[in-house]
């Protein structure tokens, strides 16, 4: 089984290559990056089930190259996770933070969705390309986000003695953007059912040395009263992209805590 993973070098990137890795997929990791992150290193050095591509998914011809390149090398992946994109980080920097609505940049908009929405598009339609070709069914997860089904409580990132214009918030854009990551996964979904099953993931806030003012705050809006290990998100997205998953396409499966329910 052959596995394409965008964003191999971020955060959660990383994981799931380790993850398929040590299930027996052949992984192809993929990242804007020239090489792969150093915990990957070993894995593209020491083995053939690992290889890495620069690619940035948002060039069109770029992603067209990659697919070739792929293909020419007789490296047919079946599976594909659509896991790149931006997460702002919010910030109190009072008066300078720029994410306020008030402050909104269309340019930082668009670029944020070229990598969410135009990269994961483009990955889809030559993963689409490839499988009609060669007549093969492939399997596309998009990685979505619980602020893909809800609303950023902006209340997370309130500071004592600011005034309302001058609080930190979660910008506009991710939420929006992880929105649209699962109206994708239904277009996938019914365009050409005889070629692509897709689904999205929705993962909640996975723990990543957050402050523990910050914990303090979120940990009471979850059920289970924790942010999600990376190793929450291996059962669910290991299904996606096994056997057992067959018959679901379009669908959502969340891995929050339970934070989406209240």
């Amino acid at each position: 089984m052959i596995i394409l993973i965008t964003g191999s070098n971020g955060f959660l990137g990383r994981h799931f290559v380790e993850t398929f890795y040590k299930n027996n997929y052949k992984v192809i990791g993929c990242d804007i990056d020239h090489t792969p992150h150093a915990d990957l290193y070993n894995l593209k050095d020491n083995n053939d089930r690992f290889c890495y591509h620069q690619c940035d998914i948002t060039d069109e011809e770029q992603v067209k190259t990659l697919f070739k390149n792929l293909e020419l090398k007789s490296i047919l992946p079946v599976h594909l996770i659509n896991n790149a994109a931006v997460n702002p980080v919010v910030t109190n920097k009072g008066l300078s933070n720029s994410s306020r609505l008030e402050s909104f940049v269309p340019e930082q908009f668009l670029f944020e969705a070229s990598v969410s929405l135009i990269g994961s598009i483009l990955c889809s339609k030559y993963m689409y390309l490839y499988a009609k070709n060669h007549g093969i069914k492939c399997n596309i997860v998009n990685i979505s986000s619980d602020l893909g089904l809800i609303a950023p409580n902006q209340n997370l990132y309130r500071q004592p003695n600011l005034n309302e214009d001058q609080q930190s918030v979660k910008p506009v854009s991710y939420s929006v953007i992880k929105h649209a990551v699962h109206g994708l996964t239904k277009y996938l979904a019914t365009y050409s059912p005889s070629f692509i099953r897709a689904n999205s993931l929705f993962p909640g806030g996975v723990f990543n040395e957050q402050s523990q003012d910050f914990l303090d705050k979120l940990l009471p809006l979850i059920p289970m009263s924790r942010m999600a290990n990376p190793s929450d998100l291996d059962g669910a997205l290991l299904f996606l992209c096994s056997d057992q998953s067959r018959y679901m396409t379009g669908s959502s499966i969340v891995v929050d805590g339970g934070r989406s329910i209240w």
